[in-house]
């Protein structure tokens, strides 16, 4: 596969994408030579165990299914580490990939769409790959080190008169979209989100979880666009019944980037029991206590999830309960937020 070619393919949960060439019967690939392997079959094998990809666009569904993890510190709770997603280091490139092989079956050469970081990130990259031209609109609360970081992926930016990205910043991106004659992506109505962690998220923890011998009690995720939680809430009671959906807001006073507050967008309100609401600083201290304890650097979206787990979820379920969180993107891009608010 070259990158002008759509990011369509086949993905099934339990294997590695194909590779068409056969591999030099003596490359060296790190510490590993492969002059042992015969036929051609035995060195695609090889090149999957070796996680060797032809292409960008290989590496991204190569490194699905993304790690389980138990975090032993805190009892009977498991993680899915969505910031081993290849191309922005997070649970976004699902939404991405999906929305990207769509419009590009429809001859789209120019889209638009809102993000607070994470979601531009990964539509910016892989439209690059497709040769898309990408405009994306922020918040104007988004830091600058990740306007930044658009600008230089090659994005257009715009700063929209919007504190979060809610129907206010919609309307805003649909007039955008039209004065550019550009195609709005629309993440936050878009069936194409909750799809894609239907389909890719949701499945793929499910079958973790059975291979581990664990039946999930609660899930505990962010509240964003609403599109994991739904997809992932469906595909896990598909799997195992009557789980119990946590969701995790950012409190009205706040702003936690990749959440937003309780009562501002409402897709998910099918799909999740409860809402629970934090505060960024308490979104700060859920992740050093995760780096202490686990030694995971994750991000303030995962942070959150953890305080609202051990601060609010936890006392009132029990401790005897099974708990699955998903942990959305790292600490990386938010280092400036987390060192102010943690060291002040």
């Amino acid at each position: 596969m070259n990158t002008t070619q759509s990011l369509q393919g086949s993905y099934t949960y339990s294997s590695r994408p194909k590779i068409d060439k056969e591999p030099s019967r003596h490359a060296l690939v790190g510490d590993h030579y492969l002059s042992s392997v015969t036929g051609e079959e035995d060195g695609r094998k090889r090149l999957r165990e070796l996680r060797v990809y032809e292409s960008t666009l290989e590496l991204l569904r190569g490194m699905w299914p993304t790690p389980l993890v138990k975090l032993r510190s805190f009892g009977e709770v498991w993680a899915k580490l969505e910031f081993f997603n290849a191309v922005s280091r997070s649970i976004k490139d699902r939404t991405a990939v999906r929305i990207i092989e769509t419009v590009s079956k429809m001859g789209v050469k120019k889209i638009v769409d809102a993000t607070s970081g994470n979601f531009g990130i990964a539509l910016t990259l892989l439209a690059n790959l497709l040769g898309l031209k990408v405009t994306v609109a922020i918040p104007r609360r988004t830091s600058r080190e990740v306007e930044l970081l658009l600008r230089l992926l090659g994005a257009e930016v715009v700063r929209a008169p919007c504190e979060v990205n809610d129907h206010v910043m919609v309307s805003y991106c649909k007039k955008l979209a039209e004065s550019i004659e550009a195609f709005f992506t629309n993440q936050f109505e878009s069936e194409l989100n909750p799809e894609a962690h239907y389909m890719y998220t949701g499945r793929e923890l499910a079958e973790q979880l059975r291979a581990a011998n664990v039946r999930p009690d609660v899930l505990v995720v962010a509240l964003g666009t609403g599109g994991h939680a739904v997809g992932i809430a469906r595909a896990l009671r598909e799997s195992f019944g009557d789980v119990y959906v946590v969701g995790v807001a950012s409190s009205r006073l706040d702003y936690i980037p990749g959440i937003k507050p309780g009562d501002t967008y409402r897709k998910w309100r099918d799909s999740v029991n409860e809402i629970v609401e934090v505060s960024l600083r308490d979104a700060a201290r859920g992740v050093i206590e995760v780096a202490r304890r686990e030694g995971l650097l994750v991000g303030l979206s995962s942070g959150a999830v953890v305080s609202a787990l051990e601060r609010h979820v936890k006392p009132r379920l029990g401790a005897d309960k099974v708990y699955v969180l998903v942990f959305p993107d790292d600490a990386q891009k938010y280092l400036s937020v987390l060192c102010e608010v943690a060291f002040s």
